[in-house]
């Protein structure tokens, strides 16, 4: 991609952030709509001191303007609960974080059209870098614009009722065979995608299409939330301590019809779009009713390889591991982007949905979230045992 497409795709970026943000009011734009996601004025804020930092501080060796919010936009020196009561106002955040999106793109105009040996600009990365760091946080903003309407949705009523509908078993098969994994571009991806290597893949069954609606529901009006048999042992744990009885999305009228919720608001359950907002728990014991399991993250790409995936896109799709790092990685451009979550407790989604931005929607792009978390956009797909 040339560099003016990528300068514009950077700025497209930054103004689909900057206006999600603008969207919420002068007093929600410092609320926490749910625990684990933050305050949508901190996403702008930290995105901004995010650019600062690699631009100014790494690439202009100059003191970084958002130095004195440092303590609040570094996730690691920040705690989520407290976000709120340290941002600066409204105003105060909307100018400064236009101004310095303007500055920063000028500064990137002049540094990249340079012979520059800095490895940060070499192939385009940081370019790349910072278009993608944009489109994960809108993608967030996204979610809490969900979460926002949740609140609100009390007084809808169901236009349809779910009915229930048999689990298809419509699926491809999957060829025993060397794959290719992960990206063998050096200047788009991120580290945990490299290095690409042949993984021998053996035959499975995956499903075409991710489960439904109408067909998560057939979980449900069988008592899946009901049988520690489905379920982890830590899974049902989660599942009884927190009194979970559908997905994150699902909620119930007066009538006690189920309807869901996005950014816009309230709407009816559509039978056959893909279910989503279920966590790791809830897809796992899904695929135990179904007498099916969840694709690894390497059957997962094998088959999107393979052009077997169908309605790929729609939701993020839970895999059964844990995020890793490939044989060989080397962490780029700095150790904390990757490494701290190669933890154990963190499991690989892959796929994207309705908020992913393009730079995003690629095959080898590796989504990663611990297993009781359930405010995204994320589903399940599941491979079928032989016969």
């Amino acid at each position: 991609m040339m560099v003016d497409d990528l300068l514009g795709q950077l700025k497209q970026n930054q103004s689909l952030l900057l206006e999600n943000v603008r969207r919420f009011s002068p007093s929600s734009y410092k609320e926490q709509f749910h625990p684990d996601l933050s305050p949508p004025g901190w996403h702008l804020g930290h995105c901004i001191y995010t650019e600062c930092y690699w631009i100014r501080e790494k690439i202009l060796n100059d003191i970084n303007p958002g130095d004195q919010f440092k303590e609040l936009y570094i996730p690691e020196l920040s705690p989520k609960s407290t976000r709120s009561e340290e941002l600066p106002n409204f105003p105060e955040l909307c100018e400064w974080a236009e101004q310095i999106q303007s500055e920063n793109r000028t500064i990137l105009i002049e540094k990249v059209d340079q012979t520059d040996q800095n490895p940060l600009l070499k192939d385009n990365f940081l370019l790349h870098f910072l278009i993608q760091h944009y489109a994960q946080h809108f993608e967030t903003t996204m979610y809490i614009f969900a979460q926002a309407m949740i609140k609100q949705a009390g007084e809808y009523e169901a236009k349809q009722k779910l009915e229930t509908k048999p689990l298809s078993r419509v699926a491809k098969t999957i060829p025993a065979h060397k794959s290719s994994i992960g990206a063998k571009s050096n200047h788009c991806p991120y580290d945990n995608e490299h290095p690409a290597f042949e993984h021998a893949a053996d035959e499975f069954n995956i499903a075409e299409r991710p489960v439904s609606n109408a067909e998560y529901l057939g979980f449900i009006e069988d008592g899946g939330y009901d049988r520690p048999e489905l379920w982890s042992t830590v899974g049902w744990q989660w599942c009884s301590n927190n009194n979970i009885e559908c997905p994150e999305y699902w909620m119930r009228d007066s009538n006690q019809c189920l309807f869901t919720v996005d950014e816009s608001g309230p709407y009816s359950l559509s039978a056959d779009d893909p279910v989503h907002g279920v966590s790791y728990y809830e897809a796992n014991a899904f695929a135990h009713w179904a007498n099916a399991r969840i694709p690894h993250e390497y059957e997962w790409e094998t088959a999107k390889r393979s052009n077997a995936l169908e309605a790929d896109g729609a939701v993020w799709e839970w895999c059964s591991n844990y995020f890793h790092p490939y044989d060989g990685f080397k962490a780029f451009p700095y150790d904390g982007y990757s490494i701290p979550f190669f933890d154990n407790q963190h499991i690989v989604l892959r796929g994207a949905c309705r908020y992913s931005l393009p730079a995003i929607k690629r095959l080898s792009f590796r989504n990663y979230y611990q297993a009781d978390k359930r405010h995204m956009i994320a589903g399940i797909r599941l491979v079928f045992p032989e016969g």
